[in-house]
């Protein structure tokens, strides 16, 4: 388990590097960072509410929150990868 710890914390920074040179690099980066957002929160939304048939889902809670919020997408799937196969 502490393997999947620190793979996560790794892919946590490698991930927050790369995101903040795209969004330096974007010529509206609020504006982008936003709309990742908000795409991010309606991915969460549907993978709860389409838990019944995955038996899949991320509990609501300042964590999961803040990761879905800041890291969009693909922290979104990372957190759902290890909720399925390491929870």
């Amino acid at each position: 388990m502490e393997i999947c710890k620190t793979v996560g914390i790794i892919f946590l920074i490698l991930y927050s590097f790369l995101y903040l040179r795209f969004l330096i690099k974007t010529e509206k980066p609020i504006k982008q960072f936003f709309v990742n957002s908000l795409v991010s929160g309606w991915f969460w939304v549907v993978l709860n509410l389409t838990a019944f048939l995955t038996k899949l889902y991320l509990p609501l809670n300042l964590y999961t929150l803040l990761s879905v919020g800041f890291g969009g997408i693909p922290f979104c799937l990372f957190l759902s990868f290890f909720r399925g196969f390491f929870v």
